[in-house]
């Protein structure tokens, strides 16, 4: 057996000044052999709360090596309670169902208990030195008394910081530390983590949770069974889809589904309406209900943007999708343009790679999230790349609730709905995962509404592409440029008989509808005595020509 058996596997060096002589080669062998015998015998996990305690000659050797010692004695007692992971340079706690990083640092509180394990093995050792002296055992009662100095020492040593820190550093540095390398976390698409143990989203059963599966972002909410009741719910997800059971089962069917952490269905869901239609809720009690499952990403990582940013720079929004099973972008700008290339990467299977601003490499993933998109407005899409459209999911949403109904589509608005959801978070939690066991087994299958207002958005994509590029200048947002809707619909309506066709043409409203959905809203033009327009364009002199009077 060689020093190197025990030589940490890592650079940073242990602070080893006015520490005793490292004990001699064949001690050290003793006590890895004694860690591996007590290895094998560990049961699998799940562990129990309370571990037996180590053996006093292994307590002793351990005092005997130092800081290497004091690292086995604490892997020893606290193995699948504690890990140090590496990419994080961070120490993780096992909470019963996921490993949480230790924010309190309670892996450093908890050296005390090495400190305990070495007094009380000192007062073992102490009355069998009595007992030695007594019987005039003065080579024994000598041996006895330098392995209770020796205690004493390691655990006056370890009461200071440095002796914490070394204890720590020792820990995840031996042979068979407790630590990992960062990539081992969260690998099971199909466990779900709950406040009250582990969810096996195949059968919907739960059951305790296993250190050694490594799951770490979890859901704060407790699991009360597939019956759970849910009436608020129940009632806001067929007041938002306007009565239609078969577009709640669906919204239940997709999010059942991004629960998972599968990533094979390869969706982007793309919910969509004005404001106050229930969606920011929905999305919002979903989140709450998943905590850190859940998780926001700016909606420019979905659109085009001007200036391309770095390959090897930071990319902390790419890390936070790491883990997740669903990620919400919201509310992107009047007339921004999807990019593509990135709605098709972040909702693939494909590895992701990024790093945190202090991070010193890169990271590889794999990703697990659901990517969803709730917005007012729909961003301007390439409507000629299919894989682009083969992903998206188009939901609308058309009802609105407010304090004064009067439209058809209006509803009452429930100032205390939210309270009302949080009590049913439980209930709601089961109707994901019955949405997650009825997507095992019928799949995604999106209602003909969907598939519709999908294929509607495509065509009007490729529709009002051509229009804007045939008979509009666009400005932006300049708010000396504008057009008269009374100005622009003639040569709208003509410029479609001819170019879409005769039948079924788009009456004002219509047009309306289109120009709001390309980021250009009529508004009211004070100099033009408050009549409605659009800001932002102007409609080409050659258009004039073709599409204008006559």
């Amino acid at each position: 057996m060689s020093d190197s058996d025990f030589t940490p596997h890592n650079s940073e060096p242990i602070d080893n000044s006015d520490r005793s002589p490292a004990p001699p080669v064949d001690e050290l062998a003793a006590i890895r052999e004694q860690v591996a015998k007590r290895r094998a015998e560990e049961p699998k996990a799940p562990i129990e709360e309370v571990d037996p305690a180590p053996d006093r000659h292994f307590v002793v050797q351990c005092a005997k090596a130092n800081d290497i010692g004091n690292g086995l004695l604490f892997a020893q007692l606290h193995r699948n309670k504690f890990t140090f992971n590496h990419q994080a340079a961070e120490w993780m706690v096992w909470r019963g169902s996921h490993w949480d990083f230790d924010i309190t640092k309670e892996a450093a509180i908890a050296v005390a208990r090495v400190v305990d394990c070495y007094l009380s093995t000192r007062m073992e050792l102490y009355k069998l030195k009595q007992q030695a002296e007594d019987d005039g055992d003065k080579e024994g009662a000598s041996r006895l008394n330098r392995q209770c100095k020796v205690l004493a020492d390691q655990a006056d040593y370890l009461r200071s910081i440095g002796g914490i820190n070394n204890c720590l550093k020792a820990a995840c540095m031996i042979d068979d530390p407790i630590a990992i390398r960062g990539d081992e976390l969260d690998q099971e698409p199909w466990l779900l983590p709950v406040a009250n143990g582990v969810l096996d989203l195949r059968t919907g059963k739960l059951r305790k949770g296993v250190p050694g599966e490594f799951l770490h972002r979890a859901s704060c909410v407790e699991w009360w069974g597939m019956d759970a009741e849910a009436a608020a719910w129940d009632k806001f997800m067929l007041e938002i889809m306007a009565g239609d059971e078969e577009m709640v089962a669906y919204l239940h069917r997709i999010f059942g589904y991004a629960i998972t952490g599968l990533t094979n269905e390869h969706t982007f869901l793309v919910m969509e309406g004005e404001g106050r239609n229930g969606k920011g809720l929905l999305v919002e009690t979903i989140g709450e209900i998943l905590d850190d499952l859940a998780g926001p990403i700016p909606a420019e990582m979905l659109l085009a943007q001007k200036q391309a940013r770095s390959s090897q720079g930071p990319s902390a929004d790419i890390m936070e999708l790491r883990g997740r099973r669903i990620a919400f972008a919201s509310e992107p700008d009047d007339g921004t343009r999807f990019s593509a290339g990135k709605v098709k990467w972040y909702s693939g299977g494909d590895t992701l790679t990024g790093r945190y601003p202090h991070d010193k490499r890169m990271v590889r993933f794999k990703p697990t999230h659901q990517l969803v998109l709730l917005t007012n407005v729909r961003p301007h899409a390439p409507a000629n790349d299919f894989a682009f459209w083969d992903r998206m999911h188009l939901v609308e949403f058309t009802r609105r609730f407010v304090n004064s109904p009067s439209a058809d589509n209006e509803l009452q608005r429930d100032p205390f709905l939210k309270e009302k959801l949080q009590k049913e978070y439980p209930g709601i939690l089961a109707r994901l995962v019955r949405g997650c066991l009825d997507y095992q087994q019928q799949g995604l299958n999106p209602p003909r509404k969907v598939l519709d207002a999908t294929s509607e958005y495509r065509k009007d994509e490729d529709v009002m592409a051509d229009f804007f590029e045939d008979c509009l200048i666009s400005d932006g947002v300049i708010k000396d440029s504008y057009v008269l809707s009374a100005t622009l619909y003639p040569v709208f309506e003509r410029w479609w008989i001819k170019n879409v066709s005769a039948k079924n043409v788009p009456k004002m409203k219509g047009m309306g509808d289109r120009m709001r959905k390309q980021g250009f809203p009529s508004e009211r033009i004070p100099r033009e005595g408050n009549v409605k327009g659009y800001y932002g364009i102007r409609i080409n002199p050659r258009a004039l020509t073709l599409y204008g009077n006559g």
